[in-house]
């Protein structure tokens, strides 16, 4: 029965954990009193021996957290594995990362070398030569990511409400399953990764004799850099200290900030000439791969670095990267292989799932604004992590349904692998919509192969172009708008405490920023009724408006 079997697998981790502490237990803590003799005296060796006691520690503890194994399951398949755009996406790790790290440490020459890939796991069906390399990779936990999952699969903890142990356990296996393609996808990436480390480890052991490394060593190292070791053992210290629900899909974050800041650190300041070399080169890759399949907008720190040389940001209203390459490249499709890369000319638009811009964001899902409820939202998705995103769609689902939008309702509360499908039926019948029923674009606007592309999960040039381009126009709407409603304030503020050169100044602002309504209008396409001038009127009006309702005030408060 299911309860014998959990029985088993607890009794049976209990086990391992002893048989574990009884072999390893008396080396490990011997080299730990080792470590703490030879780093006595030396902070920076010290502050090393105490995170290395407190991840030892942290390992150590073996709490159940039932709940939010659940709600971590639940972000799991509702965000990633019900959609086929994501295992696209997970596929395409061994270009993004690992062939970048393979030319850097190897040369450019050998970028055709790189392209390995083998899918088999049965370790005992593949060469010889690879055994080895597989077998310590599974012993690591570097090789089949699942066996965890499998384990907590048939170790769920009851809660004691029928309903949601049942429905818990109909969404565990369904999630389960789900989750058998993202081990294959992982599997396919480890093995290809390590059998193509492994032969350029061999074929130029120079190379691995300067990093003093056997050619496995290497090829283990590259899995782990570049694939990921998701093992409770290799998460960093913060994540063991955090909820699982906040820490959750944050250790690819931390791998991929280190691979970046890694292939920095040897660029600029490398031990060696051949270190430094194999830095530029992997930085170099690394960039250029981002730059190509995801466009400028998915590079690392380029909104920032367009801003200093580009002079993007010289206007007074909000710049957009993307924005400015369209207006100033003047042939469309190229500038669409600049902004979102080359992928998006076949219709596939990349720049979103393989954007490398927020891996250094702590925050990356959240708009920074500094208003109170965008702080609330801000801490809210800090805390709850990606669950926030999940409880955030559930509330928008409610919503639309009490808007009486039965569809947009559904839609947002089904996974994103059969929100993505209702979504492409909606736009090809109805055309996409705004959420006050405006039509902006018609069902004729969107082609077959976009819908089709788009119900995969994997996100159309189109769709997304007008998506993107409609979130611009209303950020900019709303940018003017506010800009417009403090100037009155302070023009109010100067006309009470009769501040003449404050009134000038205001008003010389006032007309600065209508005349920056034309310099953003064509993005509306020159539409005469978007950002219409408002007159230097406006400002005395707000004035005069402002004591008449003073003195109605004063009246209606007023006592006999």
């Amino acid at each position: 029965s299911e309860d014998m079997v959990q029985a088993f697998v607890r009794n049976g981790t209990s086990e391992a954990n002893l048989i574990a502490s009884m072999e390893h237990g008396k080396s490990i803590y011997q080299a730990l009193a080792l470590t703490r003799v030879q780093a006595k005296g030396d902070e920076k060796l010290e502050k090393v021996y105490s995170m290395m006691v407190a991840h030892h520690t942290a390992d150590l503890s073996n709490k159940q957290t039932p709940i939010q194994d659940r709600m971590a399951a639940v972000n799991t398949v509702y965000m990633l594995t019900s959609s086929i755009g994501y295992h696209v996406t997970n596929a395409t790790q061994v270009m993004m990362v690992t062939i970048p790290k393979l030319v850097g440490d190897f040369g450019t020459g050998n970028y055709g070398k790189t392209l390995k890939f083998q899918t088999k796991i049965d370790i005992s069906k593949a060469p010889k030569k690879y055994q080895p390399l597989l077998e310590e990779l599974q012993l690591r936990q570097l090789l089949d990511v699942g066996v965890e999952q499998d384990i907590a699969e048939m170790n769920r903890s009851e809660t004691g409400f029928a309903i949601v142990d049942k429905g818990s356990e109909a969404a565990g296996k369904f999630a389960h399953r789900l989750y058998q393609i993202a081990r294959m996808v992982e599997a396919y990436n480890r093995v290809s990764t390590a059998t193509a480390a492994f032969e350029l480890a061999q074929s130029q052991p120079a190379v691995t004799k300067r990093l003093g490394l056997s050619a496995t060593e290497y090829a283990i190292g590259v899995v782990e850099d570049t694939q990921g070791n998701f093992s409770s053992i290799d998460a960093p210290l913060l994540l063991k200290k955090l909820p699982k629900v906040t820490g959750q899909y944050r250790k690819y974050q931390f791998m991929m900030a280190w691979v970046y800041s890694n292939a920095f650190t040897k660029a600029t300041v490398g031990v060696s000439p051949e270190e430094k070399a194999a830095g530029r080169r992997t930085l170099g890759m690394l960039l250029g791969h981002a730059g190509l399949f995801s466009g400028a907008v998915g590079i690392p720190f380029s909104n920032m670095i367009a801003s200093l040389f580009m002079g993007i940001g010289e206007g007074d209203e909000p710049e957009d990267l993307e924005r400015w390459i369209e207006e100033n490249v003047e042939d469309s499709t190229l500038a669409k292989i600049i902004s979102r890369g080359l992928p998006s000319v076949f219709g596939v638009d990349m720049s979103t799932k393989l954007s490398q811009q927020g891996i250094f964001d702590p925050f990356p899902y959240t708009d920074y604004e500094i208003s109170e409820d965008a702080i609330k939202q801000g801490f809210f998705e800090a805390i709850a992590g990606p669950s926030g995103a999940t409880i955030s769609n559930a509330i928008r689902s409610h919503s639309y349904a009490k808007e009486g939008n039965a569809w947009r309702a559904i839609e947002y509360g089904l996974p994103k692998g059969v929100r993505s499908i209702m979504e492409s039926y909606r736009l090809g019948t109805e055309g996409y919509s705004l959420r006050n029923g405006d039509v902006v674009s018609s069902p004729g606007d969107f082609s077959g192969w976009q819908l089709v592309v788009n119900a995969l999960g994997v996100p159309a040039t189109s769709i997304n172009d007008i998506k993107w381009r409609r979130g611009q126009q209303y950020e900019l709407v709303k940018w003017f708008g506010e800009e417009q409603s403090r100037l009155r304030k302070a023009y109010v503020k100067a006309k009470k405490e009769n501040n003449r050169d404050d009134l000038r100044g205001l008003i010389d602002d006032w007309k600065q920023l209508q005349s920056s309504k034309d310099r953003v209008r064509p993005f509306f396409n020159n539409e005469r009724s978007a950002l219409k001038k408002t007159p230097v009127s406006s400002l005395r009006k707000a004035s005069k408006k402002q004591l008449e309702r003073e003195a109605k005030y004063l009246e209606q408060l007023r006592r006999d």
